[in-house]
């Protein structure tokens, strides 16, 4: 089992743990309002110790990604678009679309174009004459 813990000890943390030091040499024990807020935040961060668990030590097993110690990182927020790109843009989607409609129309036209045509050429052979073959003169 591997029970690994870190300890983080602070510049203010030494200074806390040497001024209460000093106090206890004194023997002090006034409790003035001055005092006993210093008193109060000395009892927080003399609890320094932290542990973590195997899931921190461990990422794999509960899923965290192998960066979740690492700071946030803060990327620039993008300049707010210009109006004139905006409207570039617009009229760009415009024709865009307009351009399709126009690719649509124009399959349509050859399709319709190639049925006319096959529709003429079956006329043209239904209701054509026969060329009478001429007669031999015997």
């Amino acid at each position: 089992m591997d029970d690994a813990f870190t300890i983080q000890i602070s510049g203010n943390l030494v200074k806390q743990l040497a001024d209460e030091s000093e106090e206890e040499n004194q023997e002090t024990k006034t409790k003035d309002t001055e005092n006993s807020i210093p008193q109060q935040n000395q009892a927080k961060p003399t609890n320094q110790k932290e542990i973590h668990d195997e899931s921190q030590s461990n990422p794999k097993r509960c899923g965290i990604p192998a960066t979740a110690g690492w700071p946030p990182m803060y990327l620039p927020i993008p300049p707010p678009a210009n109006p004139q790109v905006d409207a570039i843009r617009s009229v760009l989607e415009d024709s865009e679309r307009v351009l399709e409609k126009l690719k649509k129309q124009e399959e349509e036209m050859v399709v319709e174009l190639e049925v006319k045509q096959k529709a003429k050429e079956l006329h043209d052979k239904e209701f054509k004459l026969p060329q009478p073959k001429p007669m031999a003169f015997v």
